[in-house]
């Protein structure tokens, strides 16, 4: 038999370049169905052909129902529907578009996207566009939440779990920030130690649990009695630390006997019997020293002095103590 010289191929073989478009074509279809992102395809006349889950969950249509139907005037507002059709414009004529907008659900409401429009290219011609959308509204919820849990996790990391009140850490920093704060406006400033009495002692007598339920009862007290905008923090242990701003020696003062007089009559009740809480204070006060810094490392050494001395006048007491100013501008330890 002579061999065909019309130039027809045998039957049951195909074009390889037709065979290369349809297996493009799948791929692309595949793609589209599976991505994790909304998108929609639509021919040259902008008629939606395909859109994937991600799209039908996003904007409430069913494929079967859209089909066929103008993209921009199923999913824009009065308000953006000339800048959609400008944008699938672009995409129809070769360009890539990628905008931030609002587009309509199905049931009217509407949602924040960032809109990424192609052209759609099979065999090197292009045969229409595609249009990705991204929740902007449900990323930016999803980012508050993040945020919101991010803030939750820095407070209780600021949080002593005993007594629900700053730990060592945070308390430490806002020692800082309010002594920046009173140098900077010319403010007195006071620190004030405040050591629970005798700790061990309601351990042996009482229990380990009565003693943590002593230090909650010491830290409810001397926040019922402090202003609103003082500082109260555990420093470790038995001891607690109280921060004063803009105070002045007679206030300071005032402040620091109300917490003494509420822990004599703060009374614990326990199985093996009631007893009372006392605490032994030790004030270190800064008085407005112009724009002098004021040197924490002495104001520490001077709290801690007066705490001492609290103690060894026989506790349930407090000891107060100023940091003057000396006529160079200097601090100088005072009693």
């Amino acid at each position: 038999m002579k061999p065909d010289s019309s130039g027809s191929r045998k039957p049951g073989k195909r074009s390889p370049r037709l065979a290369t478009a349809k297996a493009q074509k799948l791929f692309f279809e595949a793609l589209v169905m599976n991505i994790p992102v909304a998108v929609v395809t639509l021919d040259e006349k902008d008629r939606i052909i395909s859109c994937n889950p991600a799209f039908e969950e996003l904007f409430g249509y069913l494929l079967a129902d859209i089909e066929g139907s103008l993209l921009d005037e199923l999913i824009t507002t009065e308000h953006t529907l000339e800048e959609a059709m400008l944008n699938t414009r672009s995409a129809q004529r070769g360009k890539r578009v990628q905008k931030i907008g609002v587009r309509k659900r199905a049931d009217g409401s509407e949602v924040e996207v960032d809109i990424l429009a192609v052209p759609v290219m099979l065999a090197g011609e292009q045969i229409g566009a595609l249009a990705m959308y991204t929740n902007l509204t449900e990323q930016r919820k999803i980012e508050e939440q993040l945020k919101e849990s991010r803030d939750k996790l820095q407070v209780l990391a600021s949080i002593d779990p005993l007594t629900g009140i700053w730990n060592r850490r945070a308390i430490a920093d806002n020692i800082r920030i309010e002594a920046m704060r009173a140098a900077r406006e010319q403010q007195g400033f006071a620190l004030v130690l405040i050591d629970l009495d005798n700790l061990k002692s309601i351990n042996d007598a009482y229990g380990h649990l009565a003693g943590d339920k002593a230090l909650q009862k010491l830290a409810d007290a001397i926040q019922a009695v402090s202003r609103v905008y003082d500082r109260v923090g555990r420093w470790g242990g038995d001891e607690f630390m109280l921060v004063l701003f803009n105070v002045n020696e007679t206030t300071a003062y005032g402040v620091v006997d109300r917490v003494l007089q509420a822990v004599r009559k703060a009374t614990m009740q326990t199985e093996q019997g009631s007893f009372n809480l006392s605490v032994s204070i030790g004030v270190a006060f800064v008085s407005p020293r112009g724009t002098s810094p004021i040197d924490l490392d002495e104001v520490f050494s001077l709290a801690d002095k007066a705490l001492y001395e609290a103690k060894a006048a026989g506790r349930d007491t407090l000891v107060f103590k100023t940091l003057p100013v000396n006529p160079g501008g200097a601090a100088q330890a005072g009693k």
